[in-house]
């Protein structure tokens, strides 16, 4: 049984396509950022401790990054090797892409 809702969070996988795919240092087209733009249909910013919607300028919420996503993202960039893997978005984070006013 799993602990987390599907109603309150979004499955985001980070597949080995992505980690093959990504650009070390770049928080547009890193592993995680094509996951979620993937996932989500949404262009993201993805910095080692934070994600945002890749929005206006001027228009950015941050939400930090769980610590285990944190560490992946340092060793992808250290050109460490990775493991895909799976994580839960808040979906909150979704709905405030329509709802945030700038």
């Amino acid at each position: 049984m799993s602990l987390v809702r599907p109603s309150t969070f979004h499955r985001i996988m980070v597949t080995q396509a992505h980690i093959d795919r990504g650009n070390r240092m770049n928080g547009q087209t890193c592993p995680v950022a094509l996951a979620l733009k993937e996932a989500t249909g949404t262009a993201w910013m993805v910095r080692t401790r934070t994600v945002s919607l890749d929005a206006s300028p001027g228009c950015v919420d941050r939400w930090p990054l769980p610590l285990t996503i944190q560490r992946w993202i340092q060793r992808f960039d250290a050109h460490e090797n990775v493991e895909p893997f799976v994580w839960h978005l808040p979906r909150r984070l979704l709905v405030r892409k329509v709802t945030s006013r700038c």
